[in-house]
């Protein structure tokens, strides 16, 4: 085993993996791709398989006996001793211990994380909007973390954010030159002494400490680590929640019925990048249904996060929802709900109650997709062409073992024979599950 001081020391000739799947194997991924030429293939782990960061985790007793002898690997778990037993007995000895990430860190993985982050800069920013701060900010302390906020301030060709390097003795004497400006210290305590020169100098200021600003997107990340998402990667997660990255369909259905000052429905709002989009379009106030419990967790965690207040969490089966419970809305959208309902004409009905405009996201049969002939549905006095499905049990499903698409024409009649004008934002042919994915926006006729 080789003890090292970076990454730049692991060979490069063949791709190496990560023995760990934690935090401090998610930070080695993320400072891999900061080294020119150094590949990971993927993570190891004792006990689990699966898959993160779109990299494969292999049980230990399954990999290394294929490896080739020669493969780095990178060890991200203190747990040593028991690990360098497995590797020689797989007589793989090139073998790298990073001390700066498991012994030598400043602080926690997740923190370390956070500092390699393109989007270092809006994150703070976001911090200090949910205080009402939206000025000028200056930034006092460690230059390598000014260096790395600055960078990715720069990435954005610049910004409010005022950068002034200082050690603790230049923090405790630190006299704000900007009275109307938020002074933010920037520093991570190493020894006992560093926390009590730091907790003095903010004791006599009225900074706010960086840890302070940044620790709450440490339960997005380790949410993302823990739990299924849509979008894997953390840094386009951010993107999205601020409003860098917007979702297209969104803002079909906004040039359509405008979401600026509306109060709006969500159905299924799973890893909550619609409801984002939502409210960087300006809606006034999202209520979300949700029966997923890891969706809700995900919900929850984004609302503290980004301190969305005007969003308000239902943890309720879609088909509970309706007019008498929640009242009525300006806009209902129901994007990637529909096809998971048994009783599509309740759910239907339930939208017509609530909101004079629709947004819907759906999957809908075709002649080919799924196989095996249609099934018809009567309601309302015309018939409806449907095919089965089944639902399997994951956060992208419905609570209900099995759903119903229906085709796409007729969805668009249903609205129609209410007085609802259609519009189709997209109509999408699909070869995996069924034969169309359809969107619409349906308006109320006045």
């Amino acid at each position: 085993m080789k003890v090292i001081s970076s990454l730049i020391e692991v060979p490069q000739s063949i791709p190496a993996y990560i023995y760990g799947s934690g935090m401090a194997a998610m930070y080695l991924h993320r400072l891999a791709k900061t080294v020119p030429g150094l590949e990971i293939a993927g993570f190891i782990d004792s006990s689990r398989a699966g898959c993160s960061h779109d990299l494969p985790i292999h049980m230990a007793k399954d990999i290394l006996p294929i490896l080739d002898k020669e493969t780095p690997i990178i060890l991200a778990s203190q747990q040593r001793q028991s690990i360098l037993e497995h590797l020689h007995a797989a007589k793989l000895k090139n073998v790298f211990y990073p001390t700066f990430a498991l012994e030598n860190r400043r602080y926690s993985s997740e923190m370390e994380y956070l500092f390699l982050s393109p989007n270092l800069d809006l994150m703070i920013r976001q911090s200090l909007a949910k205080r009402g701060v939206n000025g000028t900010v200056v930034l006092v302390g460690d230059e390598d973390i000014l260096v790395a906020v600055k960078a990715a301030q720069d990435r954005r060709g610049g910004g409010p954010l005022v950068f002034m390097p200082a050690d603790l003795v230049g923090m405790q004497t630190f006299r704000n030159p900007d009275p109307t400006a938020c002074v933010v210290y920037c520093h991570i305590p190493a020894t006992g002494e560093n926390w009590q020169a730091y907790c003095t100098a903010l004791a006599h200021s009225v900074a706010i400490p960086l840890l302070e600003l940044l620790l709450p997107f440490t339960q997005l990340l380790q949410n993302m680590h823990r739990l299924e998402y849509y979008v894997r990667d953390f840094d386009e997660m951010l993107e999205i929640l601020f409003g860098t990255i917007r979702r297209p369909e969104i803002e079909a259905l906004d040039k359509i019925q405008p979401l600026v000052g509306k109060r709006v429905v969500e159905f299924g709002p799973a890893d909550g990048y619609h409801t984002a989009a939502a409210i960087h379009l300006g809606a006034k106030s999202i209520d979300c249904v949700e029966a997923r419990s890891e969706n809700i967790i995900k919900q929850t965690v984004m609302k503290n996060v980004m301190g969305w207040d005007h969003v308000n969490l239902h943890m309720l089966d879609f088909h509970l929802a309706d007019a008498q419970r929640f009242g009525r809305f300006d806009v209902a959208m129901a994007h990637g709900v529909l096809y998971h309902s048994l009783a599509p004409f309740l759910f239907l009905n339930n939208l017509v109650e609530m909101a004079d405009s629709i947004f819907i996201g759906t999957f809908c049969c075709t002649d080919e997709l799924p196989e095996g002939k249609y099934e018809i549905l009567e309601h309302g006095g015309r018939t409806y062409r449907v095919k089965r499905t089944l639902e399997a049990d994951r956060m992208v499903n419905g609570m209900n073992s099995w759903s119903y698409f229906l085709h796409k024409d007729d969805l668009q009649d249903f609205f129609r024979d209410r007085g609802f004008i259609v519009t189709v934002t997209s109509d999408e042919e699909r070869n995996q599950v069924s034969g169309n994915y359809t969107r619409l926006v349906a308006v109320r006729q006045e």
